[in-house]
């Protein structure tokens, strides 16, 4: 503590362009690109943060939303191979929302590349390589929630949840954490009744979670129709005017999604014996009613380009009153909501 930090931001390859996945792809040994991108960063830093001041025996590698994902899946890397890139770790709302949790997760990404090929009028991943940036980012951006990180026998050789239940994950130190309404942004919205959460539940089963149809009931007995519980918390018995389940469905999202896997990797690396810190933020942004899609104040054009580079686009996007997904950001890198006479 009393001591500088030096602070490395890594691009890497998103999207198809980073996470190709399918027959082709994995035949070609060109899935998981966009996390082999971090690795080579990763080893960059290690090389060379001696001539920017920096230790490379302490590395400290930190990511939010999908980043704090990949921190999880690094954890886990080659079987929780410890090529002794960083000394601890710091993940913000990550969680296996990244890597499908589907039974037949390898019919899936094959579903996905086939889709893929017809979008692009391409037949096989040697024409996919010959098209020009403008199709190629045009596809990528079609299929935006489609290619992900996947299980590639390689950097992956099992799903992230299978590998840390085996205990093969690094042992250092982690600081873990969520945010008090993370299910704002993470839920089928629209639910009015009992039938619109079960279907909600079950659209997005086995996507980031897996929830058995006949544990549904208990599920709904566990998380009430009451809105006082519900998420967005602290608004009472308010409903948003998007659904009037929405705050229980919010919850039930709120806690499979992120607290739930908070709780079981901190108390996995705590028991191997490792330092181990959670947080829980709750600070909601200043300004935002109940619903979801509120908007930020007014910002000075230098508070405005502070936020557009430092805060999520979700967040910027979505910004409810409450402490959802993303809204932490904004005060670890904190933008004055009333100076805004900043030029």
């Amino acid at each position: 503590m009393g001591k500088p930090i030096i602070f490395a931001s890594i691009n890497y390859r998103l999207l198809v362009l980073g996470f190709p996945a399918g027959g082709e792809a994995f035949e070609a040994g060109i899935e998981n690109l966009g996390n082999l991108d971090q690795r080579l960063a990763m080893r960059w830093v290690q090389e060379n943060i001696g001539a920017f001041g920096g230790d490379p025996d302490k590395v400290t590698v930190m990511g939010e939303s999908g980043g704090g994902t990949d921190i999880l899946q690094h954890l886990v890397a080659y079987g929780g191979r410890d090529e002794h890139l960083f000394r601890a770790a710091i993940v913000e709302s990550g969680s296996f929302y990244q890597v499908n949790c589907t039974w037949n997760i390898t019919e899936q990404t094959q579903s996905n590349w086939n889709d893929l090929l017809s979008y692009t009028n391409c037949t096989d991943l040697a024409c996919l390589k010959a098209l020009d940036t403008a199709t190629v980012t045009a596809a990528a951006l079609e299929f935006w929630d489609t290619f992900l990180p996947s299980i590639d026998g390689n950097f992956l050789p099992e799903h992230p949840v299978q590998l840390y239940d085996e205990g093969k994950f690094i042992n250092v130190p982690l600081l873990m954490g969520v945010n008090m309404d993370e299910g704002t942004i993470l839920s089928t919205q629209g639910c009015n009744n009992e039938s619109d959460l079960r279907a909600g539940l079950i659209s997005l089963n086995q996507s980031s979670y897996v929830v058995f149809e006949e544990d549904i009931d208990a599920l709904l007995e566990a998380y009430p129709d009451d809105p006082e519980q519900g998420i967005p918390l602290h608004t009472g018995d308010g409903l948003l005017s998007t659904g009037t389940q929405d705050k229980r469905i919010n919850a039930l999202f709120n806690d499979a999604v992120e607290h739930s896997p908070r709780r079981w990797i901190t108390g996995l690396l705590a028991d191997a014996g490792n330092a181990v810190f959670s947080y829980h933020f709750q600070q909601v942004p200043w300004g935002n009613d109940i619903e979801t899609g509120g908007e930020w104040p007014a910002l000075g054009p230098l508070q405005l380009k502070l936020a557009v580079a430092l805060v999520l686009t979700l967040s910027l996007r979505f910004a409810p009153a409450s402490a959802t997904h993303g809204t932490e950001v904004g005060h670890a890198h904190p933008v004055n909501p009333v100076a805004n006479d900043l030029n």
